[in-house]
């Protein structure tokens, strides 16, 4: 287990607060000894700890409990309240079992017996790789937090109206300032509209009939629709769309500009002179009149002198090239080559160059004009730069969202080290000469399991990656069964209050729904920090339209299962509860909460087809309604697979095939001890020579899916055609692995980390079925 978790050695520098120094060399020696390079500072009482710690500059702190005039506890809450996340692991020979558990509630890392110096390079390794994650993940959130904050602001600065809306339902999800001012409406009520609601009457049908709404864009696909804001008057907008991923939604990025004022100037333009004049030199686009042949400016409004920087005398009589306008002259040949053949451009894209030699995205409409003798150009030049740094923001923020899908690949061999720690656990249990300590420190290792993989499940719940098992389940029952376990966990000065008055039953995965009140409990509690009362209801209720509509959900009408979470503590803001459910948004102070709870929370309710409200005001408390759809029958379980108590015992010929070393040994071992005879094969190349020259039968296949060489199920295949009796058992740390159907009546999935004991029942359990057979 040693070699699974140690990196490559790196120096450490090392706090002893020891004051024994023969008992502070041996635990240097001892860290030497293990390989790794430590470097420490020895002190003896308080003062020089603490002038120390307030350093910065240690990796690690080892401490002895029992101290002159102070104690191992005392200097711990001294770190944590100095703000310090440093990895802090007792040494000492005087910690008791219940000491070493409130030490650890206090924020120790870990705890090492002096009698029992073994087991420290290794707490030590593992407390060091967690800080590391730990500040890792931190650097990402910052990171996140930041490109959320640039996107925002610069959505809502921007001076055109822009919106965000979903790509099947129209629903607007994300308006800017631009918007409301233009349209009329506020943002709350433009968050309960559709796109249809801005359309006139006569555009309605068009709308739904065209293609424009379906097609994917690069920004390049710009039409023209006619709007209705809220006062009734009826405006000209050109529509530049964009498909993006919002909050976990399939989106539409628009971008809309005005441009009834330009059209109806437009018009005046072929009728009056005057009144080109005044519409030429009032609009707030770019317009230029330049000859076709040399591009030579005859005139240019304020707009375009703002936009490049040039003055007006600088301008006219001058030509484009001239000015150096065009980054790309290709462009203006493909733009005249366009008037040639249709008479107008409409949307042509391209860079120009200002005075101060800044490049600026533009979109250029032309039109050919005829002035005296001369063929000219009527040039209306729309500058996009910042909606297309805009975009970049969003193609960022899509980006950030691979973040979370990292957390897949990790949670692969973070499993693989948790299941060896619980199997080793589980030997320890069996076989060492003294049971008592080696109980003891099995127990301690799967607490820290239970702990690893929770925080496993959790990612992979908030990346809707997790499998869910659906059974027709009670909720009081899921309530009842967990309102026990609250009444340990909440302080004494919290009361909680529990009413049963739901009747029917839902269709969910029990854990799943227990993972989401127990976060939603908490977070109850971390908001009484003054006590109160946790309340927590079932109800059975009517969803109506009316409701949908109310609370801006998409939620279909029927009957619902609702539990209730209510607190008396400090509430929420309407701002807050604006963000309570995005990724990694947490009110909480550093290092007290990543944020993924809430978030992870939503996911696993909408999962299950469900909604959660919430109701919150300052200083009165906090309630969130999560509403389930109530089951129609009581059908079987749709995914299930019960791993019933069997005995573990048997004689059977196995072959395991798992690359990881540590992993494969204790499965070896532990099968070995329970009478199988077991072959072993370090990979899927191994493996398969293995099955091709096997003299002898071979039982049962266990396997890990992904593996060099070859994949689990080809190793599968190969030793099926061998020996067509051959059970199956697949073993993986992805949680995304499917069964083909042909194999389901001979084969079990295991998902990893899984104790061993259920890896022998899963043995025992296909044996009985080939003899059922």
């Amino acid at each position: 287990m040693t070699e699974a978790i140690q990196s490559q050695p790196r120096p450490l520098r090392v706090l002893l607060l020891e004051d024994n120094p023969m008992d502070a060399e041996l635990v240097l020696r001892k860290l030497t000894r293990a390989g790794l390079v430590a470097h420490g500072d020895i002190t003896g009482n308080s003062a020089e700890f603490m002038a120390h710690v307030q350093s910065g500059s240690y990796d690690l702190v080892l401490c002895d409990f029992g101290l002159q005039g102070w104690n191992g506890l005392d200097a711990l809450r001294w770190v944590r309240r100095a703000g310090s996340e440093i990895p802090f692991i007792y040494v000492s020979g005087t910690l008791g079992e219940d000491l070493a558990v409130e030490c650890i509630k206090e924020g120790a890392t870990d705890y090492v017996l002096k009698n029992n110096l073994e087991r420290l390079p290794h707490a030590v390794r593992r407390a060091i790789s967690e800080d590391d994650l730990r500040r890792e993940r931190k650097r990402i959130e910052s990171e996140l937090r930041e490109s959320e904050r640039q996107y925002q602001m610069l959505f809502d600065r921007y001076p055109q109206p822009t919106w965000v809306h979903d790509r099947d339902t129209l629903a607007f999800l994300a308006v800017n300032q631009a918007a409301i001012r233009h349209y009329g409406y506020s943002r709350e009520e433009f968050l309960n509209l559709t796109i249809l609601d801005l359309l006139p009457g006569e555009e309605l049908e068009h709308w739904l009939t065209s293609s424009w709404r379906y097609r994917t864009s690069e920004f390049k696909d710009t039409t023209s629709w006619r709007h209705r804001l809220r006062d009734g008057r009826i405006i000209d907008v050109e529509m530049t769309r964009h498909d993006v991923a919002f909050r976990e939604r399939n989106a539409v990025l628009v971008l809309a500009v005005d441009v009834t004022d330009r059209r109806r100037n437009e018009e005046r333009l072929r009728q009056s002179e005057e009144r080109f004049s005044k519409a030429f030199r009032s609009s707030p686009l770019a317009i230029t009149i330049t000859t076709e042949v040399d591009g030579r400016y005859l005139d240019a409004n304020e707009a375009f002198l703002r936009m490049t920087g040039w003055k007006r005398e600088e301008v006219v009589d001058g030509t484009t090239d001239d000015l150096k306008l065009w980054t790309n002259p290709e462009h203006r040949a493909e733009l005249i080559g366009q008037l040639h053949q249709a008479g107008r451009m409409l949307g042509l894209e391209t860079q120009f160059s200002t005075r101060s030699g800044e490049v600026r995205t533009v979109q250029i409409s032309a039109e050919a004009i005829q002035l005296a003798e001369t063929r000219c150009l009527l040039t209306i030049i729309n500058d996009v730069t910042e909606a297309r740094q805009m975009e970049h923001q969003f193609r960022q923020a899509q980006k950030m969202d691979a973040v979370g899908r990292l957390a897949g690949g990790v949670a692969h061999d973070f499993n693989n080290l948790i299941m060896v720690m619980e199997s080793y656990a589980h030997l320890a249990k069996q076989k060492a000469s003294d049971p008592e300590r080696v109980w003891h420190y099995a127990d301690l290792m799967q607490e820290a399991l239970e702990r690893a993989t929770a925080l496993t499940r959790q990612l992979l719940a908030f990346g809707r990656k997790h499998p869910q098992e659906l059974r027709h389940s009670d909720v009081n029952a899921i309530v009842s069964s967990l309102s026990g376990m609250l009444n340990h966990i909440m302080p004494e000065d919290i009361q909680v209050s529990v009413n049963l008055n739901a009747g029917g039953r839902v269709l969910a995965d029990r854990g799943q729904v227990e993972q989401v009140l127990m976060n939603l409990a908490l977070n109850a509690r971390d908001a009484m920090p003054e006590g109160g009362t946790l309340t927590i209801e079932t109800a059975d209720v009517q969803l109506t339209e009316t409701y949908a509509r109310a609370h801006g959900a998409a939620i279909p009408p029927g009957r619902y299962q609702m539990i209730a979470v209510s607190d008396t503590g400090t509430g929420m803001d309407e701002s807050t509860q604006a963000r309570l459910f995005e990724p990694f948004f947490t009110t909480k102070p550093v290092g007290k909460g990543t944020g993924l709870g809430l978030a992870t929370t939503y996911g696993i309710v909408k999962q299950h087809g469900g909604h959660i409200w919430v109701y919150s005001e300052t200083g009165k408390g906090t309630t969130m309604k999560l509403y389930l759809p109530e089951a129609v029958d009581a059908a079987q379980p749709i995914v299930s697979e019960v791993i019933c108590p069997v005995a573990e015992e048997g004689s059977e010929t196995l072959l395991v095939v798992e690359d990881q070393q540590p992993l494969r040994e204790v499965i070896v071992e532990y099968l070995t001890s329970k009478g199988y005879d077991v072959m072993v094969a370090a990979d899927g190349a191994e493996a398969l020579q293995i099955c091709r020259s096997s003299e002898k039968l071979i039982d049962v296949l266990i396997t890990d899916v992904i593996m060099p060489g070859a994949r689990g199920s080809e190793v599968a295949q190969v030793a099926r055609r061998r020996f067509p009796s051959l059970n199956v058992i697949y073993m993986s740390g992805y949680n995304d692995q499917k069964l083909d159907p042909e194999e389901r009546e001979n084969t079990i999935f295991l998902e990893k980390p899984f104790d061993l004991a259920t890896l022998t029942r899963a043995i025992r359990q296909l044996a009985n079925r080939r003899s059922a057979a």
